[in-house]
């Protein structure tokens, strides 16, 4: 690959980020476990255009993350001699696009034919395991952040304030993902705020980690 491909493709992180989280956000705010299944039933009916398009968004957010994980892994394993944790960088990657991209699925099939869905059980359970799937995406983007720390730790690949806060970003993921499982309402539950904002940090260390691969050198990754 030529050296402007590489870095087209170490860019893609970042451009997969913001169409997967535009396409999360694009119907408006997530729904709730405390909403009512008439609130989301009206919600799938009305704003139905919408959650198709954003289907689109995230196939092609995951498309382009995807392809980032390749310059990711070679980044990782070229100067940190280390392919094992490499590997669960790209694989956690992999496992949250796959999570996200089930979990939006699940939305759009619901979606399909709201106009014609009577089962107040099943416009919940699809919703409530929507939520779960994204939710248990963050697990994925943590293993990506923490893998990459440790061999950006081990190389000095990345400097010290940045592994800093991917660490921290990481432990926000994780932590944050407890919460709606135990809560049903306020503003710990499934779309109520805290889960949602605690995944802003990894996103935009995502991004900053995309840009610093796109612009390393050939010697960086000697």
């Amino acid at each position: 690959m030529s050296e402007r491909g590489r870095q087209w493709s170490a860019a893609m992180g970042a451009v997969g980020i913001v169409l997967v989280l535009g396409a999360l956000f694009l119907p408006g705010s997530p729904p709730k476990t405390s909403d009512s299944v008439r609130h989301l039933t009206t919600v799938f009916v009305d704003k139905r255009r919408l959650f198709l398009v954003d289907t689109y968004l995230a196939a092609l957010g995951a498309l382009a993350f995807l392809w980032f994980l390749a310059p990711l892994y070679e980044f990782l394993a070229r100067r940190g001699r280390n392919q094992g944790v490499a590997t669960v960088a790209a694989l956690g990657g992999a496992m949250a696009m796959l999570l996200v991209l089930v979990g939006v699925a699940i939305t759009t099939g619901l979606v399909i034919n709201a106009t014609g869905m009577h089962d107040p059980a099943v416009v919940r359970a699809f919703a409530d395991t929507t939520n779960v799937l994204i939710e248990l995406s963050k697990f994925g983007l943590a293993a990506l952040i923490l893998a990459t720390v440790a061999v950006a730790a081990q190389a000095g690949l990345l400097p010290r304030p940045m592994r800093a806060v991917g660490l921290a970003a990481s432990a926000l993921l994780i932590f944050s993902a407890l919460p709606p499982l135990l809560f049903d309402s306020g503003i710990l539950q499934f779309g109520g705020g805290v889960e949602v904002l605690a995944a802003a940090p990894a996103a935009l260390w995502l991004v900053w980690l995309s840009l610093v691969i796109a612009r390393s050198s050939p010697s960086d990754r000697a």
